[in-house]
C-alpha cells in the first residue's frame, strides 16, 4: 500500500470519526436539555421536587416511625431470646 493511499484511508477514517463526534454531540446536548432543563424544570430537578415532597409526607414519616419502633422491637426479642437460650445453655452445663 502506497503512502497516498494510507494517507486517504486514515482520512476516511478521520471523517467518519467526524461525523460520529457530531451524532453523540447531538446527543448529549439532548441528555443535557432532558436532566437539567432548558429554562424549564428538567428531570434532574423534578426528581428532587418530587423525591422532597415525598420527605414531607406526613403518612409516610409516620410509616417511617412505626417500622423504626417495629425494628427495634424486633431486635430486643431476638436479643431476649439469645439471652434466654444462653442462661438454659449454662444452667445446662453445670
Amino acid at each position: 500500500m502506497s503512502q497516498a493511499e494510507q494517507i486517504n484511508k486514515i482520512a476516511d477514517q478521520v471523517n467518519e470519526m467526524h461525523g460520529d463526534m457530531k451524532v453523540l454531540t447531538e446527543y448529549a446536548k439532548r441528555h443535557d436539555r432532558t436532566l437539567y432543563g432548558n429554562g424549564q424544570p428538567g428531570l434532574v430537578s423534578r426528581f428532587e421536587a418530587v423525591e422532597e415532597q415525598q420527605r414531607s409526607c406526613p403518612a409516610l414519616q409516620e410509616k417511617l416511625l412505626s417500622n423504626r419502633i417495629a425494628n427495634k422491637s424486633n431486635w430486643i426479642q431476638i436479643l431476649v431470646a439469645i439471652i434466654a437460650i444462653a442462661a438454659v445453655l449454662v444452667a445446662a452445663l453445670k
